[in-house]
C-alpha cells in the first residue's frame, strides 16, 4: 500500500498489466486530487498519461467498476488472440485481482 506524504490519500490497488490504480482519499481533498491527477505526466522518470475512469463512494463500488471495465476490454481483445493459451493468459492478467478484492462479487 502506498501512502502519499502528508495526506490521507493512499493507493489501495495497482495492477501493472492493466495500468489501473485505485486511490482512496477523504471527501473534500478528493476535489484537489480530481484536478491534479490529469496533470500528472511523469512518474519516476517515465512519461505517463493519466485518466480518471471512475469516482466511487466506496472501494467496493470501485472494484466492481474495474471488474466490468476489464471484462469489456477482454471482449475487445479476444478476437485478436489466436490460441486458447493466449486467451487464458490475457484473462488471468486482466481479471485476477489482489486479496483486497477477493470477497467482492
Amino acid at each position: 500500500m502506498v501512502r502519499f506524504k502528508n495526506s490521507s490519500a493512499e493507493a489501495k490497488y495497482c495492477n501493472m498489466h492493466t495500468r489501473i490504480a485505485v486511490i482512496r482519499v477523504r471527501h473534500g481533498p478528493h476535489k484537489f486530487l480530481l484536478r491534479a491527477i490529469p496533470s500528472v505526466n511523469d512518474v519516476a522518470g517515465r512519461l505517463v498519461k493519466t485518466n480518471i475512469l471512475y469516482v466511487g463512494a466506496t472501494i467496493k463500488q470501485c472494484f466492481l467498476f474495474i471488474m466490468k471495465y476489464q471484462e469489456k476490454k477482454l471482449e475487445q481483445m479476444w478476437s485478436g488472440l489466436r490460441t486458447e493459451t493466449e486467451r487464458e493468459q490475457m484473462m488471468t492478467a486482466l481479471l485476477t485481482f489482489t486479496p483486497a478484492m477477493k470477497d467482492i462479487k
